[in-house]
């Protein structure tokens, strides 16, 4: 699908969220607008969340040699349509934000790593539909359709009182090899794979469930860690998905990944192959997109094929 064309798909009430800061901004060019088209339902609405802010701690690195403004102006020409939101630093929307999802306002932007906690929130929390996919911006789909997975992820969460979050298998699998490296473990009695470890990668969740599970309840690292990062200079707070995957223990609640039926996903976090060959990474992800993969993939989340041939399936 370009964007001059028209577009078919049912449209499902669910926002896109993406999260990008200033090392993903060529990278980002290419992997939104495989995002939107690569989905088999058209989204009500796609939220780009833009931080200036120079990442830090493990996620730290050069950022991209293309300015926020003039990124800015390229994505919104490839992705018409699409809102396009620079993080928010107003206190009072930021305490809110953080005493609906903490319990306390005093929430750094990043964790103790580096990794982004505010930022996260922020996105979601500006989310205008009832059912949110947030993706980290190097992220990389095969919705095979038929339904699309966002579709079956709506209903698992419509009709399942304790899964809060759902995923596409991350990683392809094959009957072969060992399973993905994140796959959730399969209950027989309910015939669905549920875990309650989290990764922010990417996650399909609802407002109304979020609205119950919040806010989280077991956030910083312990007295003597909170201690020793304060000598540091370090923020006190756990990783958001430690945070999720903490409160997912507490409540008794769940994590669903959706069988290999339903697609998958790819972490693409080398952001130095977007700066190769750019026909070769086009054909990488339109291969992704139908569902071919190398060799390589099968099994692993991230994406492990950056120079050898695709065209195996499943």
């Amino acid at each position: 699908m370009t964007p001059s064309s028209v577009d078919t798909r049912s449209t499902v009430d669910c926002t896109l969220v993406v999260n990008i800061g200033p090392r993903d901004f060529e990278m980002a060019l290419t992997t939104i607008p495989h995002m939107i088209r690569s989905h088999k339902v058209a989204f009500a609405r796609t939220l780009l969340v833009i931080d200036r802010t120079p990442p830090s701690g493990r996620i730290a690195g050069p950022s991209a040699k293309m300015n926020a403004d003039t990124f800015t102006q390229a994505i919104g020409d490839a992705t018409p349509g699409s809102t396009i939101q620079m993080l928010g630093r107003e206190l009072v929307t930021r305490r809110r934000i953080n005493n609906e999802w903490f319990g306390r306002s005093d929430v750094t932007d990043r964790c103790a790593s580096g990794t982004p906690i505010y930022p996260f929130v922020f996105g979601i929390d500006g989310a205008a539909t009832e059912f949110i996919l947030h993706a980290d911006c190097d992220m990389l789909f095969h919705d095979p359709g038929n339904p699309s997975w966002i579709e079956e992820g709506m209903r698992i969460l419509e009709t399942e009182p304790d899964i809060i979050f759902v995923n596409q298998m991350m990683g392809p699998r094959s009957d072969s090899v060992s399973e993905p490296e994140f796959l959730a473990p399969f209950d027989l009695g309910r015939q669905l794979r549920l875990a309650k470890t989290f990764s922010t990668r990417c996650f399909l969740l609802q407002r109304k469930k979020l609205r119950h599970f919040l806010p989280l309840q077991s956030v910083t690292y312990p007295l003597h860690r909170r201690i020793l990062y304060g000598i540091q200079q370090r923020s006190p707070f756990l990783p958001l998905e430690r945070m999720v995957a903490n409160q997912l223990a507490l409540t008794g609640t769940f994590r669903c990944d959706l069988t290999a039926s339903y697609g998958f996903t790819v972490h693409a976090g080398d952001k130095s192959w977007f700066s190769g060959n750019s026909e070769h990474i086009e054909t990488v992800i339109r291969e992704i997109e139908v569902g071919r993969y190398a060799r390589s993939q099968i099994g692993h989340i991230n994406l492990t094929d950056s120079s050898g041939p695709c065209g195996l399936t499943p």
